[in-house]
């Protein structure tokens, strides 16, 4: 027969399950009486609820059928009819439900049936007859019905019966509610009696099991109490087991936690002894060295190393300080940075690292007899506050236990308080060594600053006299920069005069002479046949005067635009291939007529291109050329091209501009210049000879614009001239400009302080005797109406026969409303437009005509050479712009692109 463990389990589950038992029990019985009582609940709910409706749903469908018929006979309007209609259909359903609901009640089965035999007397001996009558407009004999109350006594009497039946429903409701009430109290009564019964069965139950175990309980505290009293863990004394249940194994629980509690008491011992060896030791080393002989008293190992984290050494993170069983370089490495290799890993990931598996070529333990591979190897960080301060690492023969490493994790963190500690000293003492030695030369300082200070007392009596001469001085300075600001203001208001007055004199030198060189240029073509030679001749002086009278306003503005530093230049790639070419077909013919030789000198090795501002290079040439020519009465005038080079030439290289340069070299035979005029050469309005018995013309602007034009370009000029001999100009410029993109303001020498602002720079047009006879009665050109708007007459006259000879239809107008007036009436093919004008001038007439007329090409004819006039041109609607004199080729040019674009 198997035998049956009463265990501490099994005794506490028995008396557990007598309770349980007997709590099952009873909470079934109680859900069955709880569930009977939730039935009839809502059995007297329900049943009362419904005949209460239903009842009152018949008392309603009676006075709907009363209502209805009253209405009916009093109105005759059928829809009163309809509560009667609907309330007669319905109130026998309504009686139906009503007598299901009191199956269970004979007497209540017989008034209800009473009820209807008197709503179905009713309706047949007074509802219908009534409203039949009524049909049938027989109100003597309703009224007579009325007058009876035979209907109203019926309908009474129903109400009542109603009425008695709803009490009776009434009396029975509160019966069942009583009767429930009752049966309540019978459950209340039930579940105390339970209840107690319950209370009585778990005390039993309790008492009996706790009194099997508490006996056992109490023999093991009592035998704890006597080890805790006779001296803690450390005590012999063991618990007698006598029983085979949970408390004898609690014993026995109880006799190993007392070893345990032993031995951790004498481990605690050995990290105490630790912890107090330390107090005197001041020096990192010597710590390492005292903690790893003392540690290899407490655990077997055979090898061992410390390594301590030091901020001196830019290499390493961690020194070795001390090692066990070797010198302390001999064995292992000697640093080792964060992360690196597994105690450098150990460090930073703050972890244990073990191995129980060593390879045979690891570090060797040796002695006197051998040498061996250890079997294990312990790497522990020693961490504090969160830093590891320094790694430990050991190696045994044997694999370690697990007391020894509890033990090595209980001296980890005293031990990393105080590595803290002696590394914190030791940063103290050579904190304050150096402090002691800062503060020596301190005091060596402080004596020399004394003697300084002496001496700064004696200079600084000194400054305070200077310094009252300076700020004597800055009043003065102050006092002159205000008078120079007042200097500076007038000499701007005085450019701003003088600006004004330029573009003025521009306009009115150009109009007139606009006329004359289109009357002369006409007139020296003799396209009519009818002018002798003289008379041709006189034509061509007035055309050549006209020519030269332009390059003279030219060269005025342009000297205005050098003082002003508004000079532009374009850099852009020129090929000096072709200026041989130019300037032999522009002086060759001139030196002719002198009978002067012109040699043109190309040197080899030249580059193609550079790169400069070709306009402003062929200005500087010609202008040189010219005035060689002019200068030179016999002889030869030369003009050369080379490269700079290292010798003593005209064209040496210059330190102060790029290697890589170029030489435009011009060279005669002629006058000269005297040494005393060499450097005055180059101002404006200067000549070598200025008296009035002068033999040679021209207004000395040439040099001064040549030479300004040259630093533009990044260049230089030289002249090297001796009197009656000969002059030789040079002009260097850099063959690879950097500054190809820049468009160059430079501040000249001769721009004055004051002249900060001046007016834009003047836009020249050169003017040269062009023939338009090869384009005479162009197809483009014939029988397109053109209308020429100016208001000065000599304007009118030059253009028109020009403008025939080509073909064209020729309109003019004075004002630029009589321009506006013909546009409405007639058609033209182009507009060229003057702008200053009385009355109406062209930028407004421009503005108007474009509101009706936007493809018309307009094109800006005015004496206003600037280039601000050019852009108020475009903005008010010009379609081009083209400044006097004109050039007749030019004007052609301009009028074909835009009348082959119309």
């Amino acid at each position: 027969m198997l035998k049956i463990k009463w265990n501490l389990q099994m005794k506490i589950l028995v008396g557990y399950l007598i309770v349980i038992i007997f709590l099952i029990a009873s909470i079934g019985m109680i859900h069955y009486r709880i569930s009977a009582m939730q039935a009839e609940i809502k059995m007297i709910t329900q049943h009362d609820r419904d005949i209460s409706d239903l009842t009152n749903k018949l008392e309603a469908h009676v006075i709907n059928m009363e209502t209805g018929q009253r209405g009916f006979v009093i109105t005759g309007n059928n829809i009163y009819l309809e509560p009667y209609t609907q309330a007669r259909l319905n109130w026998e359903d309504t009686y139906n439900l009503l007598l299901d609901e009191v199956a269970d009640n004979p007497k209540q089965i017989q008034n209800l049936k009473s009820i209807h035999s008197h709503i179905a007397k009713w309706i047949t001996t007074n509802g219908d007859p009534i409203i039949e009558l009524k049909r049938a407009n027989l109100e003597q004999l309703i009224a007579e019905s009325f007058n009876e109350n035979v209907g109203i006594k019926q309908i009474d009497n129903i109400r009542a019966q109603v009425g008695s039946f709803r009490d009776i429903e009434n009396e029975l409701s509160s019966a069942r509610i009583s009767a429930q009430n009752q049966n309540n109290k019978m459950l209340v009564t039930y579940l105390y009696v339970v209840g107690f019964l319950l209370i009585v069965l778990s005390l039993i139950s309790a008492y009996v099991t706790s009194k099997t175990i508490v006996r056992a309980i109490k023999d093991i505290m009592t035998a704890i109490q006597e080890i805790a009293i006779s001296g803690g863990g450390n005590s012999g004394r063991r618990i007698q087991i006598k029983t085979q249940d949970e408390i004898g194994e609690l014993g026995k629980a109880t006799n190993v936690l007392l070893e345990e509690h032993q031995q951790q008491s004498i481990l605690l011992n050995q990290v105490g002894d630790m912890s107090t060896m330390y107090h005197e030791i001041k020096d990192s080393v010597e710590l390492s060295e005292r903690f790893l002989a003392k540690l290899s008293t407490i655990i077997e190992f055979q090898y061992g190393a410390i390594y301590i984290q030091s901020e001196q050494h830019n290499s390493c993170m961690y020194i070795k300080t001390a090692s066990y069983a070797g010198e302390t370089g001999s064995i292992g490495k000697n640093c080792f940075l964060l992360g690196e290799g597994l105690v450098g890993q150990s460090a930073k990931d703050k972890k244990i690292i073990e191995l129980d598996t060593v390879p045979s070529d690891y570090v060797k333990i040796d002695s006197a007899l051998g040498e061996t591979s250890p079997h294990s190897i312990y790497i522990m960080p020693i961490v504090f506050q969160g830093i590891t301060l320094a790694v430990l690492e050991i190696a045994s023969l044997y694999k370690f236990t697990t007391k020894d490493k509890m033990i090595l994790k209980e001296i980890a963190e005293p031990f990393g308080a105080v590595v803290q500690s002696v590394l914190s000293h030791m940063e103290i003492q050579k904190l304050f060594s150096e402090s002691r030695h800062l503060n020596e030369e301190l005091q060596v300082h402080a004596e020399e600053l004394e003697t300084q200070s002496e001496e700064l007392r004696s200079v600084n009596n000194q400054l305070e006299e200077q310094n009252h001469y300076i700020l004597m001085k800055s009043i003065e300075a102050e006092n002159s920069r205000i008078e120079m600001e007042q200097y500076a203001r007038q000499a701007k208001s005085n450019s701003n005069y003088k600006s004004q007055f330029l573009a003025t004199m521009s306009h009115e030198l150009r109009t007139p002479l606009n006329s004359m060189l289109l009357f002369s240029q006409f007139l020296e073509e003799n396209n009519n046949g009818n002018l002798n030679e003289e008379e041709l001749g006189y034509a061509k002086y007035i055309h050549s005067s006209g020519l030269d009278l332009l390059n003279l306003i030219n060269d005025i503005l342009d000297l205005s635009k050098v003082e002003a530093g508004m000079m532009n230049v374009v850099l852009e790639p020129v090929n000096i291939t072709e200026l041989p070419h130019i300037m032999n077909q522009h002086f060759a013919s001139l030196a002719e007529k002198k009978q002067l030789e012109f040699n043109i000198i190309i040197e080899p090795d030249l580059p193609n291109l550079i790169v400069t501002d070709e306009s402003r290079l062929q200005q500087i040439l010609k202008n040189l050329i010219s005035n060689a020519i002019k200068f030179t009465n016999k002889g030869s005038v030369e003009f050369r091209i080379q490269k700079s080079v290292n010798d003593k030439s005209v064209c040496k290289v210059d330190s102060n501009l790029p290697q890589e340069t170029i030489c435009f070299i011009v060279k005669d035979t002629g006058i000269g210049i005297a040494a005393a005029h060499l450097e005055r050469i180059f101002e404006a309005f200067h000549q070598a000879d200025g008296t009035i018995e002068r033999e040679y013309g021209g207004t000395g602007l040439g040099l001064s614009i040549s030479r300004q034009l040259v630093k533009l370009l990044g260049g230089a000029i030289y002249v090297d001239s001796k009197e009656n001999e000969g002059s030789t100009f040079t002009v260097m410029l850099p063959i690879n400009n950097s500054k190809l993109d820049l468009l160059t303001d430079v501040n000249l020498d001769m721009v004055a302080a004051a002249k900060e602002e001046l007016t834009s720079e003047v836009e020249e047009e050169t003017i040269q005797p062009l023939s338009y006879e090869s384009e005479v009665y162009s197809p483009l050109f014939k029988g397109k109406r053109v209308l020429i708007v100016d208001d000065d007459e000599r304007n009118l006259l030059a253009l028109t026969p020009p403008l025939k000879s080509k073909g064209m239809d020729v309109i003019t107008a004075h004002t630029g409303q009589q321009a506006i007036d013909l546009i409405h009436k007639q058609d033209f093919d182009i507009v060229l437009m003057d702008i200053m004008m009385p009355g109406m001038n062209g930028l407004d007439a421009i503005k108007i005509i474009r509101n009706v007329r936007t493809e018309l090409p307009i094109i800006s004819v005015t004496a206003k050479a600037m280039i601000q006039d050019r852009m108020e041109s475009l903005e008010a609607g010009a379609s081009d712009f083209i400044s006097k004199p004109l050039n007749l080729e030019q004007l052609f040019t301009i009028m074909r692109v835009w009348l082959s674009k119309s």
